[in-house]
């Protein structure tokens, strides 16, 4: 056995730095200087969220604050290394008992803020997707920060609003202001100005056209991030760091917690002395774990900790980082670097060398990772570093052909979706949903360019022909003459009277026989197979799930490739 294992080790290649290569010496994150998380404004602070746990199912109200407002995490809800909470498809609650003081402090002042450091995972969200909500459930809040695809939604219960915040303000949708990255995000309120939006420190040029003051608030809502108290609506992305205020941050404060950042911090100090003849001399980054698989390096200085100035001029090039006894095949944005340091220059404080950041991989850890720099050039020292050689790939000749299919735009599948149906585009959730979803549905022909979140926006606008038609008297009974909706489905939709019901349907939304398109005795299948899943309940499924099984079986077949390829 120890025959063997010797001779597993000795198969394992080491990584070992070239001793060509001009390198600082060789630090782990945890040997870096802890960056005082300090300077933040978080004065009239009710409800923090730092989420510095790292494990369990309670994020931690920090605030100081009684009762603490801890959250509950339930679903799919990771932590995150570099301190944050990652949703998938969960949530994080308070209980209601602890979120009355947010009501209490808040109504008390009648003003506040909230301040999150968030990671959209896409800007494909719809719904509002529910950021951080102070709500009972889909039609009643007092405040949500939301996500629609580009943009930040503010809903606010008011008495010029509705019972669920509506209307909302929400950032401009041709600004694209919301992005699938760490973003800094604040909204603010008081009875004078109105809301208003920040976001990394900028106000956001949008007017609320809507100011009043709050409303009576319901103090038996819940704190919630990640979904809606009824599970719908979910967000998907990662929160940093969540503050809740009772009082209004000025412009300036806002600025002053956005340069601060959000998350763990070190300095690290990777020495360069015995290559510049200069004692405890450094190249200083700003290094924090990015998320669960990579690192940020930022803020690159030279650094005496003696205060001793430079005694001979040098020259820095090509600042490259390594991980792990060999250089990052990525995020190498100081290559280029290119500058001279002059005698006499002061480096008791960090001389900045660069501005830019960049994106290590993790490997093995925060506490295993080893990090060092490597030097085109450092003083006297130099290490020659060929370019990479491009092989010009072989010509490919130039083609002309295409696909022999292609796929209806926006326009022409809401027009074949109304026709399939018999519902009228101008109906209200219909028209709605398409004026949501339409920037997100096919803009060209090619079905070359198709992409999934255009799927997505066909399902949405699908859901809500198949939902009117359905829920239309005339229609449904026109469609489906033999169907009793006011029946049980296990009875109603049982093998044997089944057919009922997908039948018509097929020849409803596949009105034509053509040779190239799906079989329908296929089709048939596959929704003989979905209504049998969904006839299937827990308990007794009542009527209601009848007309609900018909709207998901004809959302199937409307949303599918027979409608949308042509």
């Amino acid at each position: 056995m120890r025959d063997a294992i010797i001779a597993l080790s000795e198969g394992i290649e080491l990584d070992e730095i070239s001793p060509d290569m001009v390198v600082s010496k060789s630090l782990r994150l945890t040997d870096g200087i802890t960056a005082s998380s300090g300077g933040r404004f978080e004065t009239d602070v009710i409800a923090l969220y730092q989420f510095k746990t790292g494990e369990g199912t309670i994020a931690y109200d920090t605030s100081g604050i009684s009762p603490a407002a801890n959250l509950t995490l339930s679903g799919d809800v990771d932590w995150l290394g570099s301190w944050g909470l990652s949703f998938t498809n969960g949530k994080a609650q308070a209980s209601t008992a602890n979120s009355k003081k947010i009501h209490d402090l808040i109504t008390a002042t009648g003003e506040f803020s909230i301040e999150a450091w968030v990671t959209p995972n896409n800007v494909t969200q719809e719904g509002p997707a529910r950021i951080v909500t102070y709500s009972a459930g889909d039609d009643a809040r007092n405040f949500t920060l939301g996500q629609t695809q580009y943009n930040y939604d503010f809903m606010l219960r008011t008495d010029a609003s509705s019972s669920n915040g509506e209307p909302a303000l929400s950032t401009p949708d041709a600004d694209e202001v919301l992005q699938a990255t760490l973003q800094h995000v604040v909204m603010t309120y008081n009875a004078t100005n109105g809301r208003s939006i920040y976001v990394n420190g900028q106000l956001i040029d949008v007017v609320d056209e809507d100011i009043a003051p709050l409303a009576n608030w319901d103090d038996s809502f819940a704190l919630i991030l990640g979904r809606e108290a009824s599970n719908q609506h979910v967000w998907q992305g990662d929160i940093r760091l969540l503050a809740i205020y009772n009082r209004v941050l000025a412009p300036e404060q806002v600025q002053q917690n956005y340069e601060v950042g959000v998350g763990e911090k070190f300095f690290l100090l990777f020495s360069i002395s015995h290559l510049i003849d200069l004692p405890n001399t450094y190249v200083m980054f700003e290094v924090s774990q990015f998320d669960n698989y990579s690192y940020l390096f930022s803020n690159a200085a030279i650094v005496n900790i003696d205060g001793t100035p430079v005694s001979t001029g040098f020259e820095v090039k090509g600042i490259r980082i390594g991980i792990n006894g060999k250089e990052s095949p990525q995020g190498q944005s100081y290559v280029n670097l290119d500058l001279s340091i002059s005698a006499g220059q002061a480096i008791a404080e960090p001389f900045s060398i660069s501005s830019l950041g960049t994106i290590i991989a993790l490997e093995k850890g925060a506490s295993q990772d080893e990090f060092f720099l490597s030097f085109e050039q450092l003083g006297e020292h130099s290490n020659v570093v060929l370019p990479g050689v491009f092989v010009t790939p072989a010509e490919v000749p130039a083609s002309t052909q295409s696909a022999q299919i292609g796929m209806r735009n926006f326009a022409e599948i809401n027009h074949s979706m109304s026709v399939l149906t018999g519902v009228a585009q101008q109906s209200s959730k219909v028209f709605d949903t398409y004026e949501l979803v339409k920037r997100q549905l096919p803009s060209i022909e090619n079905i070359e360019t198709f992409i999934s979140a255009q799927q997505m926006g066909i399902t949405q606008l699908a859901i809500a022909y198949c939902d009117t038609a359905i829920e239309d008297n005339t229609i449904r009974s026109n469609w489906f003459p033999d169907v009793d909706f006011t029946a049980e489905p296990a009875v109603v939709l049982s093998a044997a009277q089944r057919g009922n019901l997908l039948n018509p349907l097929i020849n409803q939304l596949m009105p034509l026989s053509l040779s190239n398109q799906p079989n329908q005795s296929d089709v048939y299948a596959e929704l003989d197979s979905l209504v049998t899943g969904l006839s299937v309940c827990s308990g007794t499924c009542n009527a209601e799930r009848t007309r609900t099984i018909a709207k998901s079986s004809c959302a199937a077949v409307l949303a599918s490739a027979v409608m949308l390829v042509q």
